[in-house]
C-alpha cells in the first residue's frame, strides 16, 4: 500500500525542472527580444570562429557556475524556516553582479577589478565579452580557465553543503 511513500528524500535541486524552466524562459522571454532586436538593429556576429567556439564553452561554464551557486544557496533551505526573500535578494544580486542588468564595463574601475575575483561576472559578462571580441584569444583562454576553476570550486562547495544538509535531514515515519 505505502510503497510510493517509502522512497528517501533527495536534497539535490531538481535539475530537470530547472532546465525545463530555463528552456521555457528562453522561448518566452529571450527569443522574442532577440528576434525584435535583430530586426531593428541587426544580429551581432561573433568576433571570429575561434571566439564563437570559446563563447559556446564559456556560455556552458557560465551556466554551470550559476547552477552550482544557486544549488549551494538552496542548501540553506535545510537549515532555515523561510528562504523566499533570501532567494529574491540572491536573484537580483547575481543579476546585477554578473552584468546581466548593467554591463560590468559601466561600473567604476575599482569595482570591475573587484568583481573579477568573484564568480558572478563569469556567469554572463565573460561569455558576452568573448562573443563580441572584447578579449584577444589568449585572454579568452585565461577567462575560460578562470570559469573552469570557479565551476570546480563551487561544485566542491555544493558537494560539502549537500553532505551537511543530508546529515541534518531527519525523516520520521512508521
Amino acid at each position: 500500500g505505502g510503497a510510493g511513500l517509502s522512497r528517501t528524500a533527495d536534497p539535490k535541486p531538481d535539475g530537470s525542472r530547472r532546465t525545463g524552466h530555463a528552456g521555457h524562459s528562453l522561448f518566452r522571454s529571450a527569443l522574442p527580444i532577440l528576434v525584435v532586436g535583430a530586426l531593428l538593429f541587426g544580429l551581432p556576429v561573433p568576433a571570429s570562429g575561434g571566439h564563437f567556439g570559446l563563447f559556446l564553452l564559456s556560455f556552458a561554464l557560465g551556466y554551470g557556475i550559476n547552477w552550482a551557486f544557486s544549488a549551494t544557496f538552496a542548501m540553506l533551505a535545510f537549515s532555515a524556516i523561510s528562504l523566499g526573500p533570501a532567494f529574491s535578494v540572491k536573484y537580483h544580486f547575481v543579476n546585477l553582479l554578473s552584468g546581466a542588468i548593467i554591463p560590468i564595463w559601466f561600473f567604476p574601475h575599482w569595482l570591475q577589478v573587484t568583481l573579477q575575483w568573484l564568480p558572478f561576472v563569469h556567469i554572463f559578462q565573460t561569455p558576452l565579452s568573448i562573443y563580441i571580441g572584447k578579449y584577444d584569444m589568449g585572454t579568452c583562454l585565461e577567462m575560460v580557465g578562470i570559469q573552469t576553476l570557479w565551476l570546480l570550486a563551487l561544485g566542491v562547495l555544493f558537494y560539502y553543503a549537500q553532505r551537511h544538509a543530508t546529515r541534518r535531514v531527519l525523516v520520521q515515519g512508521g
